[in-house]
């Protein structure tokens, strides 16, 4: 076995490595690795950096603060230098605008909702979960109900007051003002829509006798 050490691995440069990684064409020049959004990345130094940011640098030195490397061909891909320049945000808006780049039609987030038969739980209804998939069911000890609500106005004692003082005949407006809520919450407190949970453990009284009932 020979005693020499090992030659040391020659290090490449930057450009070396990043134009070995480029589809040159008769137009747009491709980058031919990874990808995200579009844009190509290349990694040096331990840092990710877009491609068509570091082919502008390798050819025409550092990028201004504040500038944009934008694309002339409008192929984010691409990173043939002749095919950038530099611009500001405003430039770069107003090179998309020219070119009919802005979202338009269905691109554009709709203002409303679709309702009736084209809302989501009418065209995909096997994506509800109901009965025991239901959240509400199957995550009911992680649930904040009640006093443990971080929204709660009222305790357990002031739902069984409510609902007492409603069954004796007490109008929502004079409960809504003894409790300083609002009559829509004494109104379901009443109905039960909140804090449905709660019961009395008190009996209900048995009515009075008739004969013969």
């Amino acid at each position: 076995m020979s005693n020499c050490p090992p030659k040391p691995r020659k290090r490449r440069n930057v450009a070396e490595r990043f134009w070995e990684k480029v589809r040159k064409g008769e137009g747009c020049w491709e980058w031919a690795l990874a990808h995200l959004r579009g844009y190509g990345v290349f990694t040096a130094n331990g840092k990710h950096l877009r491609a068509h940011r570091v082919a502008w640098e390798l050819t025409n030195g550092p990028i201004p603060d504040g500038m944009l490397v934008c694309h002339h061909c409008d192929n984010p891909g691409c990173v043939r230098p002749d095919h950038l320049f530099l611009g500001s945000n405003a430039d770069n808006s107003s090179d998309r605008d020219s070119k009919g780049r802005q979202a338009r039609g269905a691109k554009v987030v709709p203002l409303t909702l679709p309702r009736g038969d084209e809302h989501w739980t009418r065209r995909q209804p096997d994506r509800l979960q109901r009965g025991d998939a239901n959240p509400s069911r199957r995550l009911r000890e992680k649930l904040k109900r009640g006093e443990s609500h971080p929204k709660a106005k009222i305790t357990r004692e002031v739902v069984l007051e409510i609902r007492a003082a409603h069954a004796e005949g007490v109008l929502a407006k004079a409960l809504a003002e003894r409790f300083g809520v609002s009559r829509h919450l004494i109104y379901r407190v009443v109905k039960k829509t909140l804090w449905a949970h709660v019961v009395s453990e008190k009996p209900p009284e048995p009515g009075p006798c008739h004969p013969g009932s």
